[in-house]
């Protein structure tokens, strides 16, 4: 009998850390963030007829960064990056996204 309570005992622990695995994804300290929780792209860059809004962009190096490009003004617009291999033509009114992931650096 001290046998199967042993195996209740692990297969509730078992199913209680799974349980916390599958919910950790809620559990967030504050300040930190978490990609699980949030599906949004990390940065938004309009395109306009003549310039773009930011200005600038600065991402964190080596790591992958979602860039929604949203073309607001009344042409087709495109955003690229050449020496990274980067483009992407936005029509009017739609918009585009883009996976960076760059070593330390500028970029134009």
């Amino acid at each position: 009998m001290t046998h199967e309570k042993g195996i209740t005992v692990a297969v509730t622990i078992l199913g209680l850390i799974m349980a916390l695995m599958s919910a950790s994804e809620w559990l967030v300290a504050p300040g930190v963030v978490h990609a699980a929780v949030s599906r949004q792209p990390a940065l938004v860059l309009q395109l306009y007829d003549i310039f773009y809004e930011p200005k600038t962009l600065d991402i964190p190096a080596n790591s992958e960064v979602t860039l929604q490009v949203e073309n607001d003004g009344v042409v087709l617009h495109s955003f690229s990056i050449d020496v990274l291999g980067i483009s992407v033509d936005v029509p009017v009114g739609e918009k585009g996204e883009v996976v960076i992931n760059a070593p330390a650096g500028t970029y134009s």
